[in-house]
Parts: structure tokens; C-alpha cells; sequence
């Protein structure tokens, strides 16, 4: 366990986007609340996750 902690510990990400939420007018963050810009990037970042996770089970590779 250490050996992988160390390894995760070691990945720099350099992107954050909670700094770039921040930067987002307060006008355009409400209005891209309105019409539900945060729901969908949610179900479209859940639906990646579920992909790749159903990849790396052997004999589950469903559509490819």
C-alpha cells in the first residue's frame, strides 16, 4: 500500500478546475446553473467513469 500511495502521490495535476469555476462571471455561473450546465457535465463524467470501468472487467467489453 505504500508503494501505491507513493505512486499516486507522485501524479502532479497541474489542471484545476476549481480555479477556473471561479473565474466564471457570477451572471454566466447562475445562468449556466439554470439551464443545468453542471447536471449534464456530472452525468457525462459519471458515464465516462462507468465506461471505463466496464473495460477493464474481462468478458464485459459491451460495445466495442
Amino acid at each position: 500500500m505504500q508503494i501505491a500511495t507513493g505512486a499516486l502521490d507522485a501524479i502532479d495535476t497541474p489542471f484545476n478546475p476549481q480555479t477556473y469555476y471561479a473565474m466564471i462571471p457570477q451572471e454566466a455561473a447562475s445562468l449556466m446553473g439554470y439551464i443545468g450546465v453542471p447536471q449534464a457535465i456530472s452525468i457525462v463524467v459519471a458515464a465516462l467513469v462507468i465506461r471505463f470501468t466496464l473495460q477493464t472487467i474481462p468478458f464485459v467489453r459491451w460495445g466495442s
